[in-house]
């Protein structure tokens, strides 16, 4: 049975749910022109497609006490995490999102989205903020999917590291 629940003290180790690899398929490449965000999905050949994992974080429930940690379960088993952060802003922040590859492509990510959402109105936040690569096409796909627009592109927050080829799409969604 499908559960979504939020984290505590008690499943707290729940946090900690390995990351899967997904597929690089292409590359997002957005575009801003007189004050409208657009973008194009460039798709790799089949050749060129690869797989990315990215590393499994340590994430420290105690020393995060201002974090939201939002679980899926499959029979108590965790299956998909969602790390929600309060901000300065009026939207909350996505900090971390997702969804064992064994259950993708089940609409299981949007219920875990839609219970974000959930939150972040009670809250009293206007929507919620997160970014996503631009070589992510599946995840960018998935946030437009479930309503989520460009709100910015940083092409500098990779500079000097192993992934400086990367950039930023922020995305942005507004609560209805």
């Amino acid at each position: 049975m499908i559960d979504i629940k939020l984290i505590n003290e008690i499943n707290k180790k729940d946090i900690n749910i390995l990351n899967d690899s997904f597929d690089i398929i292409g590359r997002v490449i957005p575009t801003y022109s007189n004050k409208i965000w657009q973008y194009e999905c460039i798709y790799y050949d089949k050749k060129d497609i690869y797989q990315m994992t990215f590393p499994n974080e340590k994430y420290d429930f105690d020393n995060m006490k201002d974090y939201i940690f939002i679980g899926i379960y499959d029979s108590n088993i965790p299956i998909g995490l969602a790390i929600l952060k309060d901000s300065d802003f009026k939207y909350l922040y996505l900090y971390d999102f997702k969804i064992s590859n064994k259950y993708r492509n089940r609409q299981l990510g949007t219920s875990l989205m839609n219970k974000c959402k959930e939150i972040a109105k009670n809250k009293g936040y206007k929507g919620i903020y997160t970014q996503v690569q631009d070589n992510n096409v599946i995840a960018f796909k998935f946030y437009i999917k479930n309503d989520f627009y460009i709100g910015g592109f940083d092409n500098n927050i990779y500079k000097y590291t192993s992934q400086q080829d990367k950039s930023d799409i922020i995305l942005y969604t507004d609560i209805k």
